[in-house]
This record gives structure tokens, sequence and C-alpha cells, in this order.
């Protein structure tokens, strides 16, 4: 029995380990396992940030956002900032979505690990939907009901 148990841990965390890629940004160049798979910039004070496939054709854009809400104001946090991504994606249908992630590493790593963009660097629709679907609106939802009150004289 312990033999087996410590077979199957064993077994586990080589699992665990082989799975996991090898995500890299130099230049603006992300490569995954050493192969270079789409470009990714950040202009305007770090607040867009664009993915392009490795011929220059845009694919998704991230928009930074925040709104302040009464119910998140902490210690830590005594604006009550909420930070989110717009994802807005470049195919036909111009899908959105939002998500907590707020990093450059962060926002690659959501790309590869959903299958957001295909083997020839076109955006993977069916994969696109699940994942608009997954994220959905959830920040704007709460911004809209937030307790922040404007008061116009």
């Amino acid at each position: 029995m312990k033999n087996l148990l410590l077979f199957l841990t064993l077994l586990l965390s080589i699992t665990v380990y082989s799975q996991k890629k090898d995500i890299k940004i130099k230049d603006d160049i992300v490569t995954v396992d050493g192969t270079a798979v789409f470009k990714i910039t950040t202009v305007s004070m770090g607040n867009l940030t664009t993915i392009y496939n490795l011929q220059g054709e845009r694919l998704i854009v991230f928009t930074y956002q925040t709104y302040n809400d009464e119910a998140k104001k902490s210690q830590a946090n005594p604006s009550g900032a909420v930070r989110f991504l717009d994802v807005t994606f470049l195919n036909e249908a111009m899908d959105k979505c939002e998500i907590g992630v707020d990093t450059k590493k962060g926002m690659v790593k959501q790309v590869i690990d959903n299958e957001l963009i295909d083997e020839n660097g076109k955006l993977n629709d069916k994969m696109i939907q699940q994942f608009v679907r997954i994220h959905g609106t959830k920040f704007s939802d709460n911004k809209k009901t937030s307790t922040t009150i404007i008061i116009n004289n």
C-alpha cells in the first residue's frame, strides 16, 4: 500500500511537471517552449495591450479598467478600487468579456491556456465563445450595482 501511494504521488508529479509550458516574452514576442507564437504590445501608459499574430494582424485587445466600489473598501484597499481587463476579440462577432488578470504575463497565459489562438495564428472562435461565456461581464455588471453615489447640483 505504501509503495502504491509513493508510485501514484511520483506519477502525478511527473504528469503535472511534463504538462507545464515554458512561456517567455522577449522584445514583445511570446514564445511557448521556444517557438514564437504571437506578439504583444502595450501602449497608452500601459492601459491598452494588443496581441498580434506573427504576420502583424491584430487579434485581441485588452483594455485596463478600474472603478471604486464602497463594498470593496478595506484597510488594504482604502479607495475600494476594482481593477479588471476588458477583452475584445477582433473576430467577425467582436466578442467581448472581462477578466481579473492585470499583468502582461497573465494575459499571455490566459490566451495560451485557453487556446484562443490556433496553430495558424488565427483566432479560435470555438474557444473564444467558451472563454466569453465563462468570464462574461461580471465587473461591469457589478459596477452598475456598486454603492457609489454621484450627486449633481
